[in-house]
C-alpha cells in the first residue's frame, strides 16, 4: 500500500495546478475585462481556456505542470499581446499591455449563443438551436439533443450514464423523476437544458467528496417564470380506447405549483421506476425514504389491455434559506392478459384446449413533505412520507378436452401501510470539520392473503396424480414492523488534498409476524399432508455499521480507501422457542479515479460485501415441488459474500463530437439467493429461485458515440458470462454466456426526414448440468420523423424481434399531427400497436401429440387526439 501511495503521489507532481495571473498596463495599473486565451504551445489552434480578468485585473487558471503554454490577450483599448508561460519554472503569470493609439472605426458586434457550452461539470444546450414548431413536449426536444437517450420506462441517459434527477430552475420536479417531466413539460417554455455531473444538494459537503450523481436542470424562458402554463388533451377511437390528460405548471420565484392528471386504457404509463427511485432519494447523506409503490409492468408489448389513472401534485414554498416541498400522487392500474394453447393427441385424436387468464390490479397513494434549510454554517432536512398500497392478482387456467375439464386459480391480495420520517443536519464545525447526523423512523403494517385452488388434474405435467380430484391451499400473512435508525458522519480535512471521514449507522427492528396456512388434499392414493399450519414469529434485530474512509484528491487524482465493520444481532422467538445469533464482519473497499483531463477518466472500484439474511427471508413460505409433496419452512440462507471489481474508462468530448465508454465488472459470490430463468422453447420461460453456493459473474459494456453536424452514430458491445453452482438443482452447475452487438444512428436534418435506427444481435448459450441450449435474438428499433410543413409532422416507430429464428414481437406506432399557426392547438391521429403481434403461432410435434400456441392480439388502437397548449 505504501508503494501504491508513493506512486500515486509522485505522479500527481506532474498533474494540473492552479495558477494566478495579473494583467497591467505599462504604468503598473491593473486592467479589468481583458480576454485571456490559454493554449498549448504545441497546438495553438484549439484554446484550452478562455478567461476574463476581474475588477482587480486578476484571473485564475488550472494548467498541467509538464506542458508549456501561450497566453493571448484581447482588449479594445490595448494592443493584442502574446506571452509564454512554463508552469514548471514559474509560479505567477504577469502580462503587461500597451495602449492602442489608433482611433476605432464603427464596430458592429454580432453575438450568437453556441449550441453547446461546456463549463467544468456542466454541459449546457441552447434549446433555441434545436426546437421547431413541431416540438411540443420536453421528450420531443430531448430526442434531438446529442448524447441523450430515452428508455421505454422513461429513464434518461447521457452518454450511457443514467440521469438521477430532473430539476426545473434548480428545484426538483416531482421529486426529480424524469418520466413525468419528459411527458408533460411544454418544449417552448424552455430556454436551456443543463447536464450537471458531480451533483450535490449540499454546499457544505461539496469539498469533502465527489458524487456519482448526474442530473438535468431546465432553465425556463423569462416570460414563463410567473404565469400558469401547460396543456389539456383528449383522445378516443369512439369505441374502446381513450386518453384524457391535463397538466398545469407555475414556477414563481417563491413558489411552484404543478398538477398532472391522466386517465387512459392504451398502456401509457406516466409514472415509472425512475420516479420510485427519485421519490425515495431525498438528497440525504444517511438515509432513503421507504420504497415508493409504483405499479410496475405496464408493458403494452405483453398485456392485451391496461387501464391507468393517475393524479400527481407537486407544490413548493421557497424562502430565503428554506424550501418546503409537497409531493403526492394516486395511481390505479388494471392489467389483463390471456393466452390459448391447443394440444392435439395423435394417438386418440383428442384435442385439449387450455386458456390462461391473468388480471392484476394495483392501487397506491403516496404523500411526501420535505423541508430543506441551509445557510453558510448549517443545512437541515426534514422528510415525512405516507404510503398506502393495495395489490390484487388473479390467475386462472381452464382446460377443456374430451378427457375432462380442469380448473386452476390463484389469488393474491396484499395491503400495506407505511409511515416514514427522516431528520438530518449538516454542520460546519470549523473550516476543516463537518458533521452530519440524523435519524430515520419507519412503521410498516402489511396483510397478505393467498389462495391456491384446483380441480381435476391439478398441475398434471408436474405432479403425477392422475386420480386427484381436489386440491386447495390458502395462506394468511400479517406483519407489523417498526424500525429506528441513527446515523452520523464526521469529515476532517487534514489539508486541501486529504480528508478523513468516520461514520456510524445503527438500526433496530422489531417485527411481529403471524402466518396461518390451511391446506386440503383429497386423493385416495396420496398420503395425508396435514390441514393446518400456524406459526407466530417475533424477532428483534440490531445492526451497526462503522465506516472509516480516507480520501486523497489532488489535481487529477481522487482516491478512497477504507472499510466497514458490520455488527449484526438477531433474536427470534418462534413456536415458543428462542434463538439468538450475532455476527461481526469486515468489508474493505477501494476507489481510485484518475482524471486524464476534464473529459477523460479511469476508475477502479473494489469492495467486499458480506450480507446476513434479511428479515423477510426468515418468514415462512410454501411451495409445491416437482414431485408429490407440499413443503413449508424457511429458505436456508447462510451469510452471503461477494467480491466486486469494476474497471471503467470514459472519454466524453462533446466539443470534439465523440465519446467512448467502457465498463467491465467481475463478481465472485457465495451463498446468494436469486431468480434464475431457463429458456425451454420459443414460447416458454421457466423461473425459479435458487441458492447459489458459489459462482461468478463477468460483464463488459463498451460503447462509442460520434456526433456530426446534423447526425450522430454509435455502437455498443456487451459481453456477459456467469457460472453458478446451484444447491437446489442437486449441486448442478448453471452457466450462461451472452454477447450483444448494437449499432445505431440518428439524423437531424431540417428539410429531410429524421431517422433513428438501432438494430441488435444477441447470442445466448445456457448450460444446466449436461444439458445445453443455444439461441439467437435479433431485432431492431426504427423511428422516422418528417416535417412536411412547419405545422405538419409525421412520426412512425416500428419494433421487431425474433428468437431462435421465430418471430417474437412486432409493433408499429405512428402519429400524424397538424399544428395551427399560433402553436396553441394540435390535431393528430395516433396509432398504438397497429401491427402488433406477440409470438407467431408455433407447432411442436412428436409421435404422440402436437401443440399449437396462439397469443391474443395486443391492444391495437387508432385515436383521434386534440391537444391544447396555453
Amino acid at each position: 500500500m505504501r508503494i501504491l501511495l508513493f506512486f500515486l503521489i509522485s505522479t500527481c507532481c506532474f498533474a494540473q495546478q492552479e495558477f494566478t495571473g495579473l494583467v497591467k498596463d505599462i504604468s503598473g495599473n491593473t486592467i479589468e475585462q481583458v480576454v485571456v486565451i490559454v493554449s498549448d504551445s504545441l497546438s495553438q489552434q484549439t484554446p484550452e481556456n478562455i478567461l476574463i480578468s476581474d475588477s482587480l485585473g486578476a484571473f485564475k487558471v488550472s494548467l498541467n505542470s509538464n506542458k508549456k503554454y501561450v497566453l493571448k490577450t484581447k482588449h479594445l483599448s490595448f494592443k493584442d499581446t502574446i506571452v509564454g508561460f512554463n508552469p514548471a519554472k514559474e509560479n505567477k503569470i504577469s502580462i503587461f499591455l500597451s495602449p492602442n493609439n489608433h482611433a476605432l472605426e464603427e464596430v458592429i458586434i454580432k453575438h450568437e449563443k453556441p449550441k453547446v457550452k461546456v463549463r467544468r461539470d456542466t454541459i449546457s444546450f441552447n434549446l433555441s438551436k434545436y426546437i421547431d414548431d413541431n416540438d411540443r413536449k420536453l421528450k420531443d426536444l430531448v430526442e434531438k439533443l446529442p448524447g441523450l437517450t430515452i428508455q421505454e420506462d422513461g429513464s434518461l441517459y447521457f452518454k450511457g450514464e443514467k440521469i438521477t434527477k430532473l430539476l426545473v430552475e434548480n428545484e426538483e420536479f416531482f421529486g426529480g423523476g424524469t418520466k413525468l417531466g419528459l411527458e408533460n413539460i411544454p418544449a417552448d417554455a424552455l430556454e436551456k437544458l443543463e447536464v450537471i455531473s458531480n451533483y450535490s444538494k449540499s454546499n457544505l459537503l461539496k469539498s469533502n467528496r465527489r458524487t456519482e450523481q448526474q442530473v438535468i436542470n431546465l432553465v425556463l424562458k423569462k416570460d414563463r417564470k410567473s404565469i400558469i402554463f401547460g396543456n389539456v388533451s383528449g383522445a378516443s377511437d369512439f369505441n374502446n380506447y381513450y386518453e384524457a390528460q391535463a397538466s398545469f405548471f407555475q414556477f414563481k420565484r417563491k413558489n411552484q405549483n404543478n398538477l398532472i392528471v391522466n386517465a387512459n386504457n392504451i398502456a401509457q404509463q406516466l409514472i415509472g421506476n425512475n420516479e420510485a427511485e427519485a421519490f425515495s432519494n431525498i438528497n440525504s447523506e444517511l438515509f432513503n425514504l421507504i420504497e415508493t409503490p409504483i405499479a410496475y409492468g405496464i408493458d403494452k408489448n405483453e398485456f392485451s389491455k391496461i387501464d391507468n389513472k393517475i393524479v400527481a401534485l407537486n407544490a413548493k414554498r421557497i424562502n430565503k434559506n428554506s424550501t418546503w416541498d409537497f409531493l403526492s400522487y394516486y395511481n390505479l392500474v388494471n392489467k389483463e392478459k390471456s393466452f390459448t394453447e391447443k394440444t392435439e393427441y395423435l394417438n386418440n385424436n383428442s384435442i385439449d384446449t387450455r386458456q390462461e387468464f391473468e388480471n392484476i390490479q394495483n392501487k397506491s397513494f403516496y404523500f411526501r413533505a420535505t423541508n430543506y434549510f441551509k445557510n453558510t454554517k448549517k443545512e437541515r432536512l426534514f422528510a415525512n412520507a405516507i404510503v398506502i398500497d393495495n395489490d390484487t392478482n388473479l390467475n386462472k387456467t381452464a382446460s377443456f378436452s374430451g378427457l375432462g375439464n380442469r380448473d386452476y386459480a390463484t389469488s393474491d391480495v396484499a395491503e400495506n401501510l407505511s409511515i416514514n420520517s427522516v431528520f438530518e443536519e449538516v454542520l460546519a464545525l470549523a473550516d476543516n470539520e463537518t458533521l452530519v447526523y440524523g435519524s430515520n423512523l419507519s412503521y410498516t403494517n402489511s396483510n397478505e392473503n393467498n389462495l391456491l385452488a384446483s380441480n381435476q388434474g391439478f398441475l398434471e405435467e408436474q405432479i403425477p396424480w392422475l386420480d386427484q380430484s381436489l386440491y386447495s391451499l390458502d395462506k394468511t400473512h400479517r406483519k407489523s414492523e417498526f424500525n429506528v435508525q441513527l446515523g452520523a458522519i464526521y469529515y476532517y480535512n487534514l489539508n486541501q488534498n486529504n480528508t478523513l471521514s468516520a461514520s456510524n449507522k445503527t438500526s433496530y427492528d422489531f417485527a411481529n409476524l403471524t402466518n396461518n396456512q390451511n391446506q386440503l388434499l383429497e386423493n385416495e392414493s396420496a398420503y395425508y399432508l396435514g390441514s393446518n399450519f400456524n406459526s407466530k414469529l417475533r424477532f428483534h434485530t440490531m445492526q451497526s455499521d462503522f465506516k472509516l474512509n480516507y480520501n486523497y484528491k489532488k489535481d487529477n487524482w481522487n482516491i478512497d480507501l477504507g472499510g466497514v465493520v458490520h455488527m449484526f444481532s438477531l433474536k427470534i422467538k418462534k413456536y415458543n422457542l428462542e434463538n439468538t445469533s450475532s455476527e461481526t464482519v469486515f468489508n474493505p473497499f477501494t476507489n481510485i479515479r484518475y482524471f486524464i483531463n476534464t473529459k477523460k477518466q479511469i476508475t477502479f472500484n473494489y469492495n467486499s460485501n458480506i450480507n446476513l439474511p434479511k428479515v423477510n427471508q426468515l418468514d415462512d413460505y410454501y411451495a409445491v415441488n416437482n414431485y408429490n409433496t407440499v413443503t413449508i419452512g424457511n429458505i436456508d440462507l447462510n451469510k452471503s459474500t461477494t467480491q466486486n471489481f469494476v474497471l471503467k474508462y470514459t472519454d466524453y468530448n462533446i466539443p470534439k463530437n465523440y465519446s467512448f465508454n467502457s465498463i467491465s465488472s467481475f463478481q465472485i459470490f457465495k451463498n446468494t439467493l436469486e431468480k434464475s430463468y431457463i429458456f425451454n422453447d420459443i414460447n416458454s420461460v421457466s423461473t425459479y429461485y435458487n441458492q447459489a453456493k458459489n459462482g461468478f459473474n463477468f460483464r463488459s459494456r463498451n460503447s462509442f458515440f460520434y456526433l456530426f453536424n446534423t447526425w450522430e452514430a454509435g455502437v455498443s458491445l456487451t459481453y456477459s458470462e456467469s457460472v453458478k453452482h446451484i444447491d437446489l438443482l442437486e449441486n448442478q452447475e448453471v452457466a450462461n454466456k451472452r454477447i450483444n452487438f448494437s449499432p445505431r444512428f440518428k439524423t437531424n436534418f431540417k428539410a429531410l426526414p429524421n431517422i433513428y435506427f438501432k438494430p441488435y444481435l444477441a447470442y445466448n448459450t445456457q448450460k444446466v448440468g449436461l444439458n445445453s441450449r443455444d439461441f439467437e435474438s435479433i431485432g431492431f428499433q426504427s423511428k422516422i420523423e418528417y416535417h412536411f410543413l412547419s405545422n405538419f409532422l409525421v412520426k412512425t416507430a416500428y419494433n421487431y424481434s425474433e428468437i431462435a429464428n421465430e418471430k417474437a414481437f412486432s409493433s408499429l406506432d405512428f402519429e400524424f399531427r397538424f399544428t395551427n399557426k399560433l402553436k396553441y392547438l394540435d390535431i393528430s391521429l395516433n396509432g398504438y400497436n397497429v401491427l402488433a403481434t406477440r409470438f407467431n403461432t408455433s407447432i411442436l410435434q412428436s409421435s404422440l401429440f402436437r401443440i399449437e400456441n396462439i397469443s391474443t392480439n395486443l391492444g391495437r388502437s387508432m385515436l383521434f387526439k386534440v391537444n391544447y397548449f396555453f
